[in-house]
């Protein structure tokens, strides 16, 4: 069977519409007609919450993870780095994906 010019064309339009619409569309996700924060973009608001109390991120590996509680919420975690982990060098911003609302949590 042989495939013409036209079909190839059609072929890499298609594709082209639908890279753009992952790129396009898939920067955010939508749940019940609202928008939801990516994963970056609560790692950001998250940032800005440990800075609110006075620390700096480059200095923590960040970890984050779905808060049981709560499918519109993610936990961001902040362990200091270093060679040994110190007691209250572990922080938790928790992150509502809808409202972008962050409350800070310290470590003990």
């Amino acid at each position: 069977m042989r495939v013409s010019k036209c079909h190839i064309r059609s072929l890499g339009i298609y594709a082209l519409l639908i890279v753009y619409w992952l790129v396009v569309g898939g920067g955010f996700r939508e749940h019940g007609g609202e928008k939801m924060l990516t994963q970056d973009e609560v790692i950001a608001v998250a940032v800005k919450e440990l800075a609110k109390q006075g620390h700096v991120a480059i200095e923590y590996d960040i970890t984050v993870e779905a808060n049981p509680g709560n499918e519109n919420e993610l936990i961001v975690w902040f362990d200091l780095k270093g060679a040994f982990r110190i007691p209250g060098g572990k922080h938790a911003v928790i992150v509502d994906k809808r409202t972008r609302h962050a409350e800070f949590m310290a470590g003990e």
